[in-house]
Formats: C-alpha cells, sequence, structure tokens
C-alpha cells in the first residue's frame, strides 16, 4: 500500500490514536494536498461525522479497511459502492470535524468494516505503507519513524531484483545465493541473470 498523500509528515504518531496524522508543508502542497486510495479497493462509508468530519472508508482486498478523515468539505471525489485504483486522487485534506487544523487522520483495520467499539482491530499504518515515486518525505519524519520504500522489482526488471537479493548465475547456469556459496566458488559467479 502507498502513502495517501504526495508529501508524507507525521504529525501525531499511532500509540493510542488508532491511525496517524499526517500533516502537510506550506512550501509542498499546501493545507489541501490531494488524499489517494492507499490500494484499490470499494468506497464502502463516505460521510461526515461529529469529531472524524469528512470520512471515507475503502474496503481492500488484501483484508484492511482503510479510513481518510477530516476531508475538505465536498472535495470527496468518489461515492459509496465506487471501486477505486491505487493512487486515485478520492478528495483533498481538510480540516472537518474536531480538530486544531489541516490534516489528514489516516487508518487501516483488520477486517471487512470498522467497528469502532473493537479498536483493538486498528495496526499502526506505518508498518504496511510505503513511499512510491513522486513522494515525499519530510526529514524530521524520515529521522524519527521507520518509513518503507518501495522496491517492486517489476518496476526495476529482473536483473536489478535478481542483482539486490545477491542471487547470481554459476559457470554451468545455475542461479544461487552469493551468501551460500564458499570463497572458492564467488570469483566464478557472474551478475547477469
Amino acid at each position: 500500500m502507498r502513502y495517501p498523500v504526495d508529501y508524507i509528515v507525521v504529525t501525531q504518531p499511532f500509540k493510542n490514536h488508532y491511525g496517524v496524522d499526517l500533516g502537510w508543508s506550506s512550501k509542498i502542497l499546501g493545507k489541501n494536498q490531494p488524499i489517494y486510495a492507499v490500494d484499490d479497493g470499494v468506497v464502502i462509508y463516505n460521510r461526515h461525522q461529529i469529531s472524524g468530519g469528512y470520512v471515507i472508508q475503502i474496503r481492500h482486498n488484501n483484508g484492511f479497511v482503510s479510513e481518510y478523515g477530516h476531508l475538505k468539505k465536498n472535495s470527496q471525489k468518489v461515492h459509496e459502492g465506487d471501486k477505486v485504483k491505487k493512487g486515485q486522487h478520492i478528495a483533498d485534506m481538510g480540516g472537518t470535524g474536531i480538530v486544531t487544523g489541516n490534516h489528514l487522520h489516516f487508518g487501516l483495520y483488520k477486517g471487512t468494516s470498522i467497528n469502532y467499539k473493537d479498536r483493538s482491530k486498528f495496526v499502526n499504518p506505518l508498518l504496511y505503507l510505503y513511499v512510491y515515486d513522486g513522494q515525499t518525505v519530510n526529514p524530521g519524519t524520515l529521522e524519527k519513524y521507520n518509513i518503507l520504500y518501495n522496491h517492486d522489482p517489476y518496476q526495476k526488471g529482473i536483473y536489478k531484483c535478481l542483482y539486490n537479493m545477491n542471487i547470481r548465475r554459476t559457470p554451468n547456469g545455475e542461479r544461487v545465493k552469493v551468501k551460500e556459496c564458499t570463497n572458492a566458488m564467488k570469483p566464478a559467479l557472474v551478475s547477469q541473470n
């Protein structure tokens, strides 16, 4: 799953929060930056809540529901029942509901629909989200949190994938992991896949 914003700055962590708050930068994209679907799925909720403001929830095929809160009023680009693709613009960041300023509250819930009475199924989204091309991470966030980067081998080619996994071909054409080779074997390995 990708981050739901192009500029990634964590302003409130998951602990006791049932999600993370993602802020904005006045220099990069501003306080109404676009919000994107983190993965393919179906919109199961698009309504106004007292505390969460305008909220969208998307059910994904991977067993999660993603939740996007405090969205800008009238910025929703999807409706309940719509199918969405990963990276699709679904709304804009806002400051609706009970908040101190514009930001996105992003939650990730294990299940097919969110039950606020069972908050134990909310998970830390930072453990499941990846930074994709075109996204920027705030230096403070990068330093403080374990931010994951997408290294999709299909985007970079099989050669890169095998090379990064330290897999090489032996002279007879077998693929072997370098760490499993003896020192005597290593000089004979080639980098091509």
